[in-house]
Formats: C-alpha cells, sequence, structure tokens
C-alpha cells in the first residue's frame, strides 16, 4: 500500500509568482508593481499552456493523462509512469530519485508523488514502471517560462506607461485667484462642453496664464518589436521555427540558417528524451505510442506572435491622442 504523506501538498511543485511587499510607499508606485503582477500572471499563463501542449502522445490507454504527464515534466524535469496496485491501471506522477546512481550519474530508483499526496517507492526504470525526462540535462522549463513572461510583463506595462504618457498633462502657471478657476474651466473642456463664460476680470488675468506641455518621445513601437523577439526566442527554445513569420528585413539568410540549427537543437534536446521513455513505456508495459510535436499548438502560438503586428502600436497611440512620430 501507499504511503500517505498529509504534508505534500499538488501544487508544491508549481511556480511561485512573484509577490510584492506593499509598504509606505508611493500610491502610483504600488499601482504600477500591481499592474506588474498582473501582467505578469496573464504572460505566464499564456506561455505555460503553450509550453505544457507543446508535445502531443497518441496513446490508447484513457487512464493516463498525459497532460498532467507535461506538467510534471515541466514543473520538475522527470516524470514517471507505473502501474498503480490498488487501482490496478498505469498512472503517471511526479518522480523522484533515489537509491544508487549508475555509471552514467542516473537514478537507479525513483519515488511517485501524486497529486493527491499519495507516495510510492522502489519504482525502478524499464523493470516496474518508465521514466520520462523533459530534456537532456533532466531539467525543468519553468524558469525559462517565467523569465520570458517578466520580461513580456515589463514590457507590456512600459508600453501603457508610454501610450499613456502621449495624452500630454498640461501644466499652467496663474494665480491663486484664478486657480479654481483654470482647473474648472480645463476640467469642462475636457468633458467636451460647447461653451464656457467667465467674469470678464478674470479672463484678462488669465490672458498673463503660461502653459507648459511636457512631452515624452514615443518608445511604445520599439517595446512591440521587442515583444515579437522575446516571443520568437521563447518559441525557438521549445523547438518552433519562427522564421516564416519574421520580417524580410529583419533576417537575413545567415541568421535564418543559424535560427534552424537552434531549431534542430532544440527539438532534439527535448523531444529525444520523450521518445527514450516512450520505447521504455512499451518495453514494460507494451504500450506503444510515439510522442511528437503538436502542430497544433505550434499553429496557435505562430498565429498568436504574427499577430503582433506592428500597426498594433500606431493605433494604440492614435487612440491615446499622442504624437507617433515616423512608424
Amino acid at each position: 500500500m501507499p504511503e500517505i504523506i498529509d504534508t505534500i501538498n499538488c501544487l508544491d511543485d508549481l511556480p511561485k509568482f512573484i509577490k510584492f511587499q506593499k509598504s509606505k510607499k508611493d500610491k502610483q508606485e504600488l499601482l504600477g508593481a500591481d499592474r506588474f503582477y498582473v501582467l505578469f500572471q496573464h504572460y505566464f499563463s499564456l506561455m505555460y499552456r503553450i509550453a505544457v501542449s507543446m508535445f502531443k502522445w497518441d496513446i490508447n490507454d484513457t487512464n493516463l493523462n498525459m497532460f498532467v504527464l507535461e506538467q510534471d515534466l515541466i514543473n520538475t524535469g522527470v516524470a514517471v509512469i507505473f502501474k498503480e496496485p490498488a487501482l490496478d491501471r498505469l498512472i503517471c506522477a511526479k518522480a523522484v530519485g533515489q537509491g544508487n546512481l549508475d555509471v552514467y550519474g542516473d537514478y537507479t530508483e525513483y519515488q511517485a508523488i501524486t497529486r493527491n499526496g499519495l507516495v510510492y517507492n522502489g519504482l525502478v526504470p524499464g523493470e516496474n514502471c518508465a521514466v520520462i525526462f523533459n530534456n537532456k540535462l533532466h531539467t525543468p522549463l519553468i524558469q525559462c517560462v517565467s523569465t520570458y513572461a517578466g520580461d513580456l510583463a515589463q514590457a507590456h506595462h512600459l508600453i501603457e506607461v508610454n501610450t499613456n504618457q502621449q495624452k500630454f498633462t498640461s501644466v499652467f502657471t496663474c494665480t491663486k485667484e484664478t486657480k479654481k478657476t483654470l482647473q474648472d474651466a480645463y476640467s469642462m473642456m475636457q468633458s467636451g462642453v460647447p461653451g464656457i463664460a467667465i467674469d470678464s476680470a478674470v479672463g484678462q488675468q488669465l490672458a498673463q496664464t503660461q502653459l507648459f506641455q511636457p512631452q515624452s518621445p514615443y518608445i511604445a513601437d520599439k517595446l512591440y518589436t521587442q515583444i515579437r523577439s522575446w516571443w520568437s526566442l521563447f518559441l525557438t527554445n521549445l523547438g518552433v521555427d519562427t522564421v516564416p513569420y519574421e520580417k524580410n528585413e529583419r533576417m537575413n539568410s545567415s541568421e535564418s540558417s543559424t535560427n534552424d540549427e537552434q531549431v534542430l537543437i532544440n527539438r532534439d534536446f527535448m523531444l529525444e528524451p520523450r521518445i527514450v521513455g516512450a520505447q521504455q513505456l512499451k518495453n514494460v508495459f507494451g504500450i506503444d505510442t510515439t510522442p511528437h510535436y503538436s502542430a497544433d499548438t505550434i499553429d496557435f502560438a505562430l498565429k498568436f506572435i504574427h499577430s503582433q503586428a506592428h500597426d498594433e502600436t500606431i493605433e494604440l497611440a492614435k487612440e491615446a491622442g499622442g504624437n507617433i512620430g515616423n512608424i
């Protein structure tokens, strides 16, 4: 019978999001930190879904949840498939190496931990279980997802700030007597009031008012280009070729050839351990399956980065009413 450990939480191996310690800082800084946190969660969730759906297992055993297997691979780098004695069927779970190491430095025995906290010891690869690794280094992918999600969230937040800056907050110099009148008049102007009546004496004083409109350079278009570049790098790390969706002027034949080599290396780096694990699954349990890249996931990912078109920055700036310059 399996050993039950109450302290094990099925979410322990999942990434912990960045948490901001709210102290007595400026309110705007706290709002910015909260916004970054939301954006980080958004991009992390999206990139995590792409990563965990990148590989497809054509398998007839409906008891095996290969999506859970891919989650364990992404989160911890190693997973195991074995026959649960009480249920008398195959299940998959995250694996922890135990026992001795062989001459290649791999564990000769593993411990399986299910999502509900059940622990199974004495699992020997090739004998009573099949051990599958995320890549040739047996490392997780969660750090890669978190890194790029943080970069994208920061760039997205900067785009929002820069776009809002294009609205040009107006600064006036005036007297104490005309300050309230000026503020009310400017608020009515922004509200679209067709006509504003003021006292003639106040109007003479307002004629002496000076106006300053500090301008911030528009950089959102460059940030959108950087966002697409980070998306491309992330997908390249997953073994996805993004060259067909890159602009011709941004990539010459030499860069394209280099990218193809990187894609092939990354594909082999992640796909081969899964193929080896599938062969082990066949040898131990007689289940024949061949893992491969999911065409649907690749198509979704490529269309997504292609949708991050440069024209979006123009429309965003136009909505803000800013000076977008020569984009």
